[in-house]
């Protein structure tokens, strides 16, 4: 990993002074003041060293969660277990416990497990340990599907060849509230990855974990969420806003009046982005048997080009900016759906999105309401009638709401001539 530079920013507070009547008037410090500036700057150094020390509360640093049940699985436990837990619970795989490893991924991939690599094991004892910090269990989270879980040792498998964490962080305030709850604020100027939305930070983020402490004297973390900004307000933070926000730039490609009509076709076209996992290596025997055999029924052939896979979390995910889910808008008649994995898929062998646009006009309303105007040098598709637009360089208008908590949803997308 590389070097990363971080800047401490520390909130400096401004000494109150007072004169007092002698024949010459001396300058005295508030003494106030400089015991609040050393409690802050305490809390800071106290939070910074307690992460760093605590090996789990610094995984948990790596994810981000609103809820502790949301947390991510595959990162939070991406490098395993700590040094100190490896102590305690067994991790040595036995050569009858890796032959059954090989036995149980061969069945589900149809190949012999990575040779490359570490091959990591997590006794659900030791996990759940660890999900402690959040007050959680192995039961309330969601299990990465590449993991393998053999009945005999209670332990689940994966295997690894890079690492994934923070480093070089920095706390920068901490504040309290009441029951016990204290808000540590942090922040990386590295690019870092956002495990809730599968996007990176390519210039760093601000962030803040919740934490409340226990009356013992130890913290469970509630959350851990980027320091929600302003949010986009001329032309060019819009345009900055749309190419660093992989659904808005979507939504631009699809025309729709209400959130609904959206083409699900034409938003998804891409895919949904899985982490890499978007490919038939990922895909068990079974589920390329079934895409097989869904691909002849449907078109009276073999299939020409690999599945797109969407499994319906991501969906619903995705479709969150536009306030709809999947129970509201048009399933397309190309794809198709496998229970066993709770996932639709389609074939595609080529591209659709929108590209060389630029934001031209802002308008912003009541209630949140902001019109964003914008074109591009280029032909245009008009997702709604599946025809081009007559103008080679249509012009359009995105209807967007922006909410009080900084959420902004996509409204509508549309010609500027359509617009009322």
């Amino acid at each position: 990993m590389k070097k990363i530079v971080y800047i401490l920013l520390l909130a400096l507070l401004l000494t109150a002074c007072g004169k007092e009547k002698t024949q010459e008037p001396t300058v005295t410090t508030d003494p106030t003041t400089a015991p609040t500036t050393a409690t802050a700057m305490a809390e800071v150094d106290k939070f910074q060293k307690f992460i760093k020390d605590n090996w789990w509360y610094w995984r948990a640093l790596g994810c981000t969660f609103e809820k502790p049940e949301d947390v991510s699985a595959e990162f939070f436990f991406y490098m395993g277990l700590s040094a100190e837990d490896e102590k305690t619970f067994n991790t040595t795989i036995t050569v009858e416990e890796q032959a059954a490893l090989d036995d149980i991924y061969l069945q589900k991939y149809g190949k012999e497990p990575p040779t490359v690599g570490s091959t990591i094991k997590l006794p659900v004892e030791a996990m759940n340990k660890a999900l402690s910090i959040l007050d959680i269990t192995v039961e309330d989270i969601e299990i990465p599907s590449h993991w393998l879980y053999y009945d005999k040792t209670d332990a689940y498998y994966f295997w690894v060849s890079d690492a994934y964490g923070v480093v070089g962080w920095k706390v920068t305030e901490v504040e309290k509230g009441t029951n016990g709850i204290e808000k540590v604020y942090w922040e990386t100027s590295q690019s870092h990855w956002n495990t809730a939305t599968e996007e990176f930070y390519l210039n760093g983020v601000k962030m803040v974990m919740t934490l409340q402490e226990k009356p013992d004297g130890s913290y469970l973390v509630l959350s851990n969420l980027p320091v929600e900004p302003v949010g986009p307000v001329t032309a060019d933070d819009f345009t900055q806003f749309f190419k660093d926000e992989y659904w808005y730039k979507r939504a631009l490609g699809c025309t729709f009046e209400k959130p609904e009509d959206i083409s699900l076709r034409f938003y998804f076209y891409t895919g949904i982005g899985e982490h890499g996992h978007n490919d038939y290596k990922y895909f068990t025997s079974e589920e390329q048997a079934f895409l097989a055999k869904a691909y002849k029924d449907k078109y009276g052939r073999e299939e020409y080009t690999m599945a797109t896979r969407l499994p319906v979390k991501k969906i619903e995910k995705a479709l969150s900016i536009l306030g709809v889910t999947l129970e509201d808008v048009e399933i397309p008649e190309s794809w198709v759906y496998y229970d066993k994995t709770d996932a639709y898929y389609f074939w595609v062998s080529d591209a659709y999105g929108v590209d060389s646009w630029k934001v031209t006009k802002v308008e912003n309303g009541t209630n949140g309401i902001v019109k964003v105007y914008w074109e591009g040098p280029q032909r245009h598709l008009n997702t709604a009638t599946n025809k081009f637009y007559r103008e080679d360089y249509p012009r359009m208008v995105m209807t967007l709401q922006k909410k009080p908590d900084g959420r902004i949803f996509v409204l509508s997308n549309l010609p500027v001539n359509n617009t009322r």
